[in-house]
């Protein structure tokens, strides 16, 4: 892939990666160093902390003398929300049932033993996207993104208590909706 842009600060930034199947990004930067050139036209892909996401949308703006662009993006695994099943069922390991589902979308299965057998069968249609979740469910999975890789795992995230505050974070906010 041909690079467009290295963004080595931005202004601000938030990445997603949720127990309900979110995974995106969002930052704003100033508008330099080849970000000018994005145009709404094109596709791009971003590489943030070892991962890919694909750019939805982005916002132009001056203040001042200074101009910024602020960048939506999804992780390139919404991309298995563009192929749609009709009904899929299959059986034999875990492993063998994740291959069928991932056929012909241009991801692989991670590298994980998966040999339990199981039987699937998706009751609806959908994206293959949704039918990998709804599959992993099943099974008392999770599903793990990274790059083009799809892994189950018994387990997302720390099993054990993590102490959160350091000298890194500088900011913590809890917002409650009460509507």
């Amino acid at each position: 892939e041909r690079v467009l842009a290295k963004v080595n600060k931005v202004l601000s930034c938030s990445a997603e990666d949720t127990l309900a199947n979110a995974k995106t990004l969002s930052f704003t930067t100033l508008l330099e160093g080849g970000l000018e050139k994005l145009r709404e036209e094109m596709r791009y892909t971003v590489e943030f902390e070892d991962d890919l996401y694909d750019i939805v949308s982005f916002k132009k703006s001056m203040s001042g003398n200074l101009c910024f662009i602020e960048i939506s993006c999804e992780h390139v695994s919404y991309r298995l929300n563009d192929k749609k099943l009709e009904f899929y069922s299959k059986s034999g390991t875990a492993k063998e049932v994740l291959l069928g589902l991932l056929e012909g979308t241009g991801f692989i299965a991670g590298s994980e033993a998966l040999a339990r057998e199981v039987t699937y069968s998706s009751q609806n249609s959908g994206t293959v996207r949704a039918v990998l979740f709804d599959f992993a469910g099943s099974i008392g999975y999770e599903v793990v993104f990274h790059r083009y890789t799809v892994s189950l795992v018994p387990h997302r995230g720390e099993s054990k208590d993590t102490k959160i505050l350091n000298g890194n974070v500088l900011e913590i906010n809890k917002t409650i909706n009460v509507t």
